[in-house]
């Protein structure tokens, strides 16, 4: 067994230790404080991506897209058929989509591709909806 202080081979071997002051930190990085204007900017975009969110909330109980007001006419219950004129970006499934939102869009499409003479429609062409 060797003495503290002394080599295996006999010679003295000195350590020398150092200790820290006390208080200090030694071994651990001082974490860098960030400067007040990332730490407003942060703040900035956590308020504008919540304002965000909160505002869409609401938009996303509206449904999205505005009701045309042949479409909200065939709706409402009047009775007898209602014309309607295609616009640019509707298909026969969206007009019948309108038409009845909570049912199934199926039979009125066919109706409506049966009336037309085809699957396509063009803007300004004029459908009778039931």
């Amino acid at each position: 067994m060797v003495a503290a202080g002394a080599a295996a081979d006999g010679e003295k071997a000195w350590s020398t230790t150092v200790v820290p002051p006390a208080g200090s930190r030694v071994g651990t990085r001082r974490r860098r404080r960030a400067s007040v204007a990332v730490r407003r900017r942060r703040l900035l975009v956590g308020l504008a991506g919540a304002a965000l969110v909160l505002l869409a909330l609401p938009l996303r109980a509206i449904g999205g897209s505005p009701v045309p007001s042949a479409v909200a006419a065939a709706t409402s219950g009047r009775p007898g058929p209602v014309t309607y004129v295609v616009r640019p970006g509707d298909t026969l499934w969206t007009i019948a989509e309108r038409v009845d939102p909570s049912g199934d869009p199926r039979p009125l499409v066919a109706r409506l591709a049966a009336q037309v003479g085809s699957d396509t429609i063009v803007p300004g062409e004029q459908l009778r909806l039931p």
